[in-house]
């Protein structure tokens, strides 16, 4: 099983730049981090850092590992060592709850979900972490662990991610439960996660922009979400298929005669994850895919129902019927190659990116202007951020960027550096040289199915000249000189 997690990096480490669509802007802000501090980047002046702030975990790992293997390998890596680590985990929390190992080969599955697609590097580098806090919990339950420690694990996850610490802390007060129940001893053994009250509250009234406050709530709530409840516990896409299949993966324990023991500390791990998935919104104070994110701790939440259960199929069961354990490594191992297929086949596909930039000169300023985001390599759109992979290799700056959001770790000193905000990139036909001060920038690079909107945005225009294209990719270049007044 641990060669078969260590294949779960595959999809990862194939392509030169992986299909997950906000990772160009966190390996981004990570060389900016870098390079301000032991490089000499041409547009430092503009960036400062929060340092009180979640996502310093991940950002720190790639930052470790940059100056060995360079920045895009090092977030290449930092990923593909997180994938790993959460089928890890997960097999360390299943063996410390004493569950069967009926369902192991699924842990396969679990890391490419929404926060894998979505490149979430924070997030997903924190998941594995927030099941390792729950194995060290447990054993904080048993005296085998000292309080200090938990604080301790707790401050980490702070750094890791925000919303973890916060869902694992629920799921660890719920397993306190596994012991005894006076209200003493009860009180004691949760003191120590209410550490984390004081650390996502700090950080909230110091750190939460009033633009992030006065965006709506974004609930979508739904039949959506039920239909999709058992294929997110095991990151399949949304077909009738794979909701016909997922629900028989997690009824296999049960038809093979597996039968938990309903107690509370059991059940209510899984109660609070559907309620969580069923109702928390989607996008709160600016965090876009809150909910979703959490299906990647669907199938730990459904494994503490079997906690403390049988370790092995009754002998009653007849051996035609134990051939269904073989179903969960089935799942497991096709979507691992589905996954490592779609790498391969978006490495391919993306190539035309790779020559355009060929034609970029390093540490210049470009504007990403992607119309089509989409490919039939991934759920989630893809190529949103990809041009700001230049500015990774070629040590520039792209727009849009992350470091417009003042909240982040690395941002904008001035909020005015740009005026390339988040609807631009959603919207890139609303691009205007004038409006959009396009004097700033040296080149411009657009994805589009043909050269339709590059026509409408520069044609006839002498302050862009037409550089190269290839395969959906199209590069201008500023003529120079260009100034403010054009």
């Amino acid at each position: 099983m641990l060669a078969a997690a260590l294949l779960c990096a595959l999809p990862v480490l194939i392509p030169t730049f992986p299909p997950l669509t906000d990772l160009p802007q966190h390996v981004a802000s990570v060389m900016v981090l870098h390079e301000v501090h032991f490089g000499s980047f041409v547009f430092a002046d503009m960036f400062a850092f929060n340092w009180f702030r979640p996502y310093w975990t991940g950002y720190g790992l790639v930052w470790l590992l940059t100056p060995i293997f360079g920045v895009v390998w090092a977030g290449k890596i930092v990923i593909g060592l997180s994938v790993v680590g959460l089928v890890i985990a997960l097999l360390l929390l299943r063996r410390e709850i004493n569950a069967p190992a009926i369902l192991d080969g699924a842990f396969l599955a679990v890391p490419f979900g929404f926060a894998y697609e979505w490149g979430f590097l924070s997030f997903i580098v924190a998941a594995p972490f927030g099941v390792l806090f729950l194995v060290h919990y447990l054993r904080y339950l048993k005296g085998q662990v000292h309080w200090l420690w938990m604080i301790a694990w707790m401050v980490f996850l702070f750094f890791g991610h925000l919303l973890i610490l916060a869902f694992t802390c629920v799921i660890a007060s719920l397993l306190a439960l596994r012991a005894p129940w006076e209200i003493r001893t009860l009180l004691g053994r949760v003191a120590p996660l209410m550490v984390s009250i004081p650390l996502g509250l700090g950080w909230i009234l110091s750190s939460v922009e009033p633009r992030s406050v006065s965006i709506p709530i974004d609930w979508q709530l739904g039949f959506h979400r039920v239909a999709k409840f058992a294929p997110d516990m095991l990151s399949m896409d949304y077909s009738i298929m794979s909701m016909a299949l997922a629900p028989a993966v997690l009824l296999i324990p049960f038809v093979l005669g597996v039968r938990p023991k309903i107690k509370a500390c059991n059940v209510l791990p899984l109660i609070f994850y559907l309620a969580f998935m069923l109702f928390v919104p989607s996008t709160v104070f600016a965090n876009f895919g809150t909910y979703e994110r959490f299906q990647i701790y669907g199938l730990m939440c459904f494994l503490f129902l079997f906690a403390d259960a049988d370790q092995e199929v009754p002998e009653s069961v007849a051996r035609f019927v134990q051939v269904l354990l073989l179903i969960p490594v089935l799942v497991g191992v096709l979507q691992l190659s589905r996954m490592t297929m779609k790498s391969y086949g978006f490495d391919k596909e993306s190539s035309g990116f790779h020559e355009v930039m060929a034609y970029m000169e390093p540490e210049k300023r470009a504007l990403g202007l992607v119309e089509v985001a989409v490919t039939e390599f991934a759920r989630s759109p893809a190529y949103l951020h990809f041009p700001v992979w230049y500015q990774s290799v070629h040590k520039g700056l792209v727009d849009f960027n992350f470091a417009a959001y003042r909240s982040l770790n690395v941002y904008f000193k001035n909020q005015d550096e740009s005026r390339i905000y988040d609807g631009l990139a959603f919207n890139p036909e609303l691009f205007d040289f004038n409006t959009h001060e396009g004097y700033l920038y040296d080149y411009f690079l657009i994805r589009s199915s043909d050269n339709g909107l590059a026509q409408k945005l520069f044609a006839g225009d002498s302050r862009v000249r037409f550089v190269h294209q290839s395969r959906g990719w199209y590069l201008f270049r500023r003529s120079n000189p260009v100034s403010k007044d054009g």
